[in-house]
């Protein structure tokens, strides 16, 4: 059973003429402008779906009723009710709008951007003589996917929101599996389009610029704590989405005192994103496990790590076959590195302060411990291969 407009239209100005209300004195009831009452009766539009119970409960008719477009002498069978409520909400979503071209082409530079990305990454670590999935990881590399992840999202959401975005203050979007809300902030068609805009082109800029402006924060401060640079990238992801985006919404939202708003929730952001700098301090200072910026590879036969510090102890058990090498490369601080065989004995325990590398002739399997104090640099243990050259002793 689908809705009438026109016949809806009619039914809600034939009810409000009963009460011998204005459309204005039905507006106030609801809570909606007198334009909205307008075009409902006009069958221009329908209410938003949560105002159907406050509109017939003011009209003294039921949801059905008021759906049905006339007064019914029993009730609808449950599924003619349904029908109703269900093509109500689709007219009502109705009024979302996207221009499949314009998505394509975002999707585009979404893309083209991760390619760029890819060639800073690729260059980046060439250029430091790392590997590619270290210098990514070490470096908060997952922001800039966050960006783009952050872009597709804002790509498939509509460009034209439905009228009653115009009619009634609205603060979130609703879009399918995709969820929206700025806090403080009141979405309609005036602010839309430049919201939107805003947030893709800032995520996009993200995305081919976040390597750049690491790099150029590492020449800059290369004692940087690790939790400042992971504040950075927090930074770089929370504030380069909301507040764009923000600023947008309240410059072309027609909303009073948009300027005030604007630098209240750029403010707000700020203060999330040194609350997760204080947290991640608070977890660095435990002392335990890896700290921020690690990449690790770890198997049956091999472990190895890079890490910008380390402080407590980690173990590990290998089972290999041939001699055992073992590699530290420091930058600061001391790593203590414990081999044991599985009768518990211990074969190998050194302190490096320095560069070192040692070598353990067909151990068997193994437990490795490692302890640091302010490591920062990284290890390597594996079993040599026959045939392989050794790569140092001691």
């Amino acid at each position: 059973m689908a809705i009438d407009q026109q016949r809806f239209g009619r039914f809600v100005a034939a009810l409000r003429k009963e009460k011998e209300w204005t459309q204005k004195q039905l507006a106030e009831q609801i809570g909606v402008s007198d334009k909205a009452v307008s075009k409902w009766e006009r069958g221009l539009s329908l209410p938003d779906i949560g105002l159907l119970e406050p509109l017939a409960g003011a009209l003294g008719v039921t949801v059905a009723e008021l759906l049905h477009g006339e007064r019914l002498a029993e009730p609808l069978p449950p599924q003619a009710v349904e029908a109703l409520v269900t093509d109500a909400v689709r007219l009502g979503r109705a009024g979302f709008c996207a221009d499949p071209g314009r998505r394509l082409r975002w999707i585009g530079l979404v893309a083209a951007g991760l390619l760029v990305l890819g060639g800073e990454l690729l260059a980046a670590a060439r250029l430091g003589g790392q590997p590619m999935d270290s210098f990514f990881v070490g470096r908060q590399g997952l922001a800039p996917l966050l960006a783009a992840g952050m872009a597709l999202m804002l790509s498939f959401l509509p460009d034209t929101l439905p009228a009653y975005y115009d009619q009634y203050k609205v603060d979130g979007i609703s879009y399918g599996p995709v969820r929206l809300h700025l806090p403080g902030v009141q979405f309609n068609n005036r602010n839309w389009p430049y919201v939107k805009r805003a947030g893709l082109i800032a995520m996009l800029v993200l995305v081919v610029g976040f390597c750049p402006l690491q790099l150029g924060v590492e020449a800059a401060f290369p004692t940087l704590p690790a939790a400042a640079r992971l504040a950075l990238s927090l930074g770089a992801v929370l504030g380069g989405l909301f507040v764009p985006m923000m600023v947008a919404a309240v410059r072309h939202g027609g909303t009073p005192g948009a300027g005030r708003t604007a630098v209240v929730h750029a403010a707000a952001v700020v203060a999330m994103v040194c609350a997760a700098l204080l947290a991640v301090g608070s977890l660095g200072a435990a002392g335990s496990d890896f700290r921020l910026n690690y990449w690790e590879q770890k198997g049956a036969a091999g472990w190895q790590a890079r890490y910008d510090g380390f402080s407590g102890r980690r173990s590990g058990r290998l089972r290999g076959e041939g001699p055992l090498e073992l590699t530290v490369e420091t930058e600061a601080g001391a790593l203590t590195v414990t081999v044991t065989d599985e009768a518990g004995r211990t074969l190998l325990q050194q302190t490096a302060r320095t560069d070192a590398a040692w070598q353990l002739a067909d151990p068997g399997p193994v437990r490795v411990t490692v302890e640091g104090e302010e490591h920062r640099g990284g290890f390597t243990v594996t079993y040599k291969q026959p045939g392989e050259q050794s790569a140092g002793g001691g």
